[in-house]
């Protein structure tokens, strides 16, 4: 969401600065008593004079004006989730934390770590770790001897690691061979 709202911001900040010179320009084009440069404020004066607040495309565009809005605002009001993730231990004021990013490595690490795991894929959410394994076998109780394995070693990892709040750890096994 980061990467959209940066995005945003500077699509409509270089549109907005495009639209500010160009007007910049009309208006001193126009006090000069040249003529207009790309505006076309003859028409637009014209177009404008004949509507009302009544009108119902008026009302239609404060309605989506209102509507972008609304969807803007709640989009920016929405909890994202957190970029870091607490570790026990705090003194003094200070809060260790370590980034997402390095907690969801370390558990793949792990996970891919167990004989019999071909890939691995980790989704790392507030309160739960889902991890959905490949593994190279056929048979569905090494599958499950494999998921028991990786679950063990994921969790003590975490535990290695002391977070203030572990997730839950959740394998989900596709059983690989040869596909």
């Amino acid at each position: 969401m980061r990467l959209v709202n940066r995005m945003l911001a500077l699509v409509i900040g270089i549109a907005m600065v495009a639209i500010a010179v160009l007007v910049t320009v009309e208006v001193v084009l126009a006090n000069l008593g040249q003529a207009r440069w790309l505006i076309p404020y003859q028409n637009v004066a014209a177009l404008l004079a004949g509507r009302t607040w009544q009108s119902s495309s008026v009302r239609a565009v404060l309605v989506a004006v209102a509507v972008v809005g609304l969807v803007l605002l709640i989009s920016q009001l929405w909890p994202r989730q957190r970029r870091f993730v607490e570790l026990s231990g705090a003194a003094d004021g200070i809060d260790p934390v370590l980034p997402r990013s390095s907690l969801r490595k370390a558990i793949d690490a792990a996970a891919a770590a167990e004989d019999g795991v071909r890939a691995t894929a980790v989704n790392l959410g507030p309160r739960r770790a889902i991890i959905r394994l490949v593994t190279t076998r056929h048979d569905e109780e090494q599958d499950k001897e494999v998921a028991t394995r990786v679950a063990q070693r994921v969790t003590q990892r975490i535990a290695d690691i002391g977070l203030a709040r572990p997730p839950r750890v959740t394998v989900r096994v596709i059983t690989g061979g040869d596909r």
